[in-house]
C-alpha cells in the first residue's frame, strides 16, 4: 500500500477518534428530552444545563453566510448556513415588522447572542421555510466548537463581535454514546494499524 493511502487511512482512524469524543462531550451535556428556551433566554444564559433545545420567539435576520456546492455553470447547493437568531421583540424585530413590505429593512442588529446553523436548508426558499417554523430542534454546541475563522470574519462584518454567540445547529441530536464509543474504539485501530505499517520492517530478502 502506497504511503499517500496509508497517511490518508490512518488520518481518517485519527478523525474517527475525534468524532467520537466530541460526540461523547456533547452527549454528557444533553439530554434526550430537550429544554424549550426562547431566543431572548438562550441569548443570554446559554443552553443552561441541557445542550438539547427547542428554540422558540425567535426571528432569522437577512444577511447569512453560506458553504455551497455549484451544481452547474449558474445554480448553486447550499450544504451549511450560519443565520442570526434575534428574539421577537427585540428592536430589530419590532423595527422591521413596523417597516413593513414596502420600506427598506432596518440595519442588521449588532450584537447577536445566537447563531443558528443549518444543514438542510439548500437554498433561500428551504432557509424561509424553516425560518417560518415557530420552534427548531437542534442542540447549542459550544462546547464542543466555535464559529470557523471565515464564517466569523463574514459575520463580523455585518453584525459585529460574534464570538460569544450561542451556535445553535438545527435538527442535531445528542449522539448515543454506543455509536460515539464505537467511533472510538474503530477509528483507534485503524490509526494504530496504520502507524504499526509505517515502522513494520521488511525481512532482508533471502541470498540466492
Amino acid at each position: 500500500m502506497k504511503f499517500f493511502t496509508k497517511a490518508l487511512i490512518g488520518l481518517a482512524g485519527v478523525g474517527g477518534v475525534a468524532w467520537g469524543v466530541q460526540e461523547l462531550r456533547l452527549a454528557g451535556a444533553a439530554s434526550e428530552t430537550p429544554t424549550r428556551m426562547t431566543c431572548k433566554e438562550l441569548g443570554e444564559k446559554g443552553a443552561a444545563g441541557n445542550a438539547h433545545v427547542v428554540l422558540t420567539d425567535f426571528l432569522l435576520t437577512g444577511d447569512v453566510v453560506y458553504e455551497h456546492k455549484r451544481k452547474s455553470s449558474d445554480t448553486e447547493k447550499w450544504t451549511k448556513v450560519w443565520v442570526p437568531a434575534v428574539p421577537l421583540d427585540s428592536p430589530y424585530a419590532l423595527a422591521l415588522r413596523d417597516a413593513g413590505a414596502n420600506n427598506p429593512p432596518p440595519p442588521p442588529p449588532r450584537p447577536v447572542h445566537v447563531i443558528a446553523v443549518f444543514t438542510d436548508a439548500k437554498n433561500e426558499r428551504d432557509l424561509a421555510a424553516l425560518g417560518a417554523k415557530t420552534e427548531l430542534d437542534g442542540m447549542v454546541v459550544n462546547v464542543i466548537s466555535s464559529l470557523g475563522g471565515e464564517e466569523e470574519k463574514l459575520l463580523k462584518g455585518t453584525y459585529g463581535d460574534v464570538s460569544k454567540a450561542q451556535i445553535f445547529e438545527v435538527g442535531r441530536k445528542p449522539a448515543k454514546s454506543l455509536y460515539a464509543f464505537a467511533g472510538i474504539g474503530v477509528g483507534a485501530a485503524v490509526a494504530l494499524g496504520m502507524l504499526v505499517s509505517f515502522f513494520r520492517r521488511r525481512k532482508p530478502a533471502e541470498a540466492a
